[in-house]
């Protein structure tokens, strides 16, 4: 199988989503109670078999006088939400009066506040890496992947796909020959499917968000509220020491890799954070970057965007028989999504099979080094190197590059087992092999540094 990907590794979407794991409350609104049901049942195999990207998320959800979401609406809703995830891990949902929100929240709006509802769903801190684990686990298992390469063409001959057409970034250019392509492209997949195409299949929607420092009053654990004007949901999230605040649902029809926050989208974000938490003001003094991306939903003549269904569409084209397209979908969803094309290419190549996907766990790179390294991590006792692997999934670096000559950095192995990691080389290859007796600072650039290196040579990331 050929993987081709015309930039980074998750750099989509993915990574400009709210980074959530969740069963989609608010589409219960448009009774979408398969679509919840299928993402409560993801989102519990995902904190299953990848508990190293996805980890359970505490929410609260303020109820106030006069809002659009009454309170017996939003006590039917969370009741509902427990029953459709039954055997869960996480807590069921419970109600709180004012005082008690009040005293979880203490820098929330109190002017006609009367309560509200906590419950929980989970976070994925780093889409990126989910998508990359991903990736690693199809490479592992045959894939042929390239990054850094479009697809410039489908070629169909007499109403079958015969191949594709691709071009690097070097200029590059090349066929792959198919008779089975899947064209998950996301908010480009219009683009992809180019002169073939015999409608339009995507109605894409943009989504911005506004990444902060913690503010006064800022919330210990996620928030879901309703914004001021439109009452749409939005969200208040603690991330990697920042706060991600959002989301909007614009309408985008332009290239989605130009996708930017707007100005109103931003005003508008500010002002609800605001009204939501009244002593964070004035929050754009406090704001580090925005990040925009675009869902790939189905193209509709729905005048709410909200409204638009998130459940994916495997869209079969009949003038390029063999050619599939994806439409729509959540990150909460992706292996479902995946099993569902799967089946229907087993189905047309007239094979069986059964997804192990539901089962197999994603494994982190602590797994998979220390397993082919022949090491057990219970053979670590130094708890520095607990520290160590701490920092490393904070700040997103590989494990290995905190191993210099067969020890991790800061803390030692104990026990008969010695490993040496690609980091290790990297950071000789910088010159920095010494860096165990760096003083921190300079040490946490070596880090930061050795990761660049091994992205770039093993993780397939091209880029700044």
């Amino acid at each position: 199988m050929l993987l081709v990907e015309q930039g980074d590794v998750g750099g989509g979407t993915s990574a400009a989503s709210t980074r959530l794991i969740h069963g989609g409350l608010r589409y219960l609104e448009h009774a979408e109670i398969g679509l919840v049901r299928e993402s409560l049942h993801e989102r519990e195999r995902l904190l299953r078999l990848a508990p190293h990207l996805v980890t359970p998320l505490k929410l609260c959800l303020p109820i106030y006088r006069g809002g659009a979401r009454k309170a017996w609406q939003i006590r039917a809703g969370m009741c509902l939400y427990d029953l459709l995830s039954a055997g869960k891990s996480v807590p069921r949902h419970r109600m709180l009066g004012r005082d008690e929100l009040l005293e979880e929240l203490p820098g929330l709006a109190a002017a006609s506040l009367r309560g509200g509802a906590e419950y929980h769903d989970a976070q994925v801190a780093f889409p990126e890496r989910l998508v990359l684990e991903n990736v690693l686990d199809a490479v592992a298992h045959g894939t042929e992947l390239r990054t850094y390469t479009r697809a410039t063409r489908i070629i169909a001959i007499d109403g079958r796909a015969r191949g594709i057409e691709w071009r690097r970034r070097d200029g590059t250019r090349g066929r792959a020959d198919a008779d089975i392509i899947v064209n998950a492209s996301g908010p480009w997949v219009d683009r992809v499917v180019g002169d073939l195409a015999t409608r339009k299949l995507i109605g894409g929607t943009k989504g911005s968000h506004v990444i902060s420092t913690p503010f006064p009053g800022a919330p210990a654990h996620a928030v879901y509220a309703e914004a001021a004007g439109d009452a749409r949901p939005f969200f208040v999230v603690p991330w990697n020491g920042l706060y991600l605040i959002g989301t909007t649902d614009e309408r985008y029809v332009d290239d989605p890799g130009e996708a930017r926050t707007s100005m109103a989208e931003y005003r508008y974000l500010i002002a609800a954070a605001e009204r939501l938490f009244p002593s964070a003001a004035p929050l754009e003094h406090r704001v580090c970057y925005t990040q925009a991306g675009v869902r790939p939903l189905p193209q509709t003549s729905k005048s709410r965007t909200g409204a638009i269904t998130r459940s994916h569409i495997i869209h079969e084209h009949r003038n390029a028989r063999g050619l599939y397209s994806i439409i729509g979908g959540k990150l909460t969803t992706h292996r479902a999504l995946a099993e569902d094309v799967l089946r229907r290419v087993r189905r047309r190549l007239g094979v069986g099979g059964e997804s192990a996907s539901r089962e197999r766990g994603l494994r982190s790179f602590e797994q998979r080094f220390w397993n082919e390294s022949g090491g057990h991590l219970h053979d670590v006792v130094d708890v520095d190197h607990v520290r160590m692997v701490q920092l490393a999934r904070r700040a997103r670096l590989p494990i290995e590059a905190f191993l210099i000559n067969g020890e991790v950095a800061g803390g030692k192995i104990a026990g008969q087992n010695h490993f040496q990691g690609d980091g290790a080389s990297n950071l000789r290859i910088l010159g920095l092999e010494d860096g165990a007796h760096r003083s921190p600072p300079d040490f946490f650039q070596d880090f930061v540094a050795a990761d660049a290196l091994h992205a770039i040579r093993h993780r397939w990331r091209r880029g700044s």
